[in-house]
């Protein structure tokens, strides 16, 4: 019933923050790409666009690790103006659910990226347009979302709103292992709140015969205390 943080061996002293612990949460996709660009390229990831002023793999950007992705919007314009995208050998599977993952923050308060997909040969099949608001604190940006179209090869981060330097680190893409599920939608977290810390609280969904089982033992339990 106790964890412990040892540290009478060397004498000195420690610096400790953010301590989090708890049951270790599955990953929510089957991953077909993750990308921590620790390899120090841009692992499949290419960027264009007549409002992009930049893009590299660089410290300033790391989230975790030593290195993440920087990209740089010249100046305001069209979303579509500046694109980051990876393209897949095969079409996504209309039928499924994907979730896209990645860690972000901004230059600019006002910093906005957004989600799409498309067919990377006729830039035809697009869809799944979904904005995040990137300020300049690190958030986790997620998005589940099924493909509308048969021949949907690539996802794209477009960022050429607002003119902004972008970093972005860590990202994840996949097949949600809970193909029953609605559609989250967009799901942002802060990494780091501002203000006083308050304490975090986490939920875990049950499935249906985690809950059965806890209703059966609360009724029987209610039951044993009338008797």
């Amino acid at each position: 019933n106790r964890i412990i943080l040892n540290f009478g061996k060397v004498g000195g002293t420690y610096y400790i923050d953010d301590i989090e612990f708890g049951e270790q949460q599955e990953e929510p996709m089957e991953l077909m790409v993750s990308c921590d660009f620790e390899s120090g390229d841009t692992q499949g990831w290419g960027s264009w666009g007549g409002n992009k002023a930049d893009a590299a793999v660089v410290a300033e950007a790391a989230h975790s690790g030593e290195l993440g992705l920087m990209l740089q919007a010249a100046a305001d314009g069209n979303m579509w103006e500046a694109q980051n995208a990876y393209t897949f050998d095969t079409p996504l599977d209309p039928n499924s659910k994907y979730i896209i993952q990645f860690y972000a923050k901004s230059s600019n308060a006002a910093g906005t990226l957004q989600f799409q997909y498309q067919n990377g040969t006729t830039y035809g099949s697009q869809g799944g347009y979904n904005d995040f608001p990137v300020g300049t604190d690190w958030i986790l940006c997620e998005y589940e979302f099924t493909p509308a179209y048969d021949d949907v090869d690539r996802i794209i981060i477009n960022f050429g709103k607002v003119g902004a330097t972008y970093y972005i680190d860590d990202i994840k893409f996949g097949k949600a292992k809970n193909q029953t599920s609605a559609a989250r939608g967009a799901v942002i977290k802060k990494v780091k709140p501002a203000g006083p810390r308050k304490a975090k609280m986490y939920y875990v969904l049950k499935s249906a015969e985690e809950k059965r089982e806890a209703l059966l033992g609360a009724m029987e339990t209610w039951i044993s205390g009338m008797s």
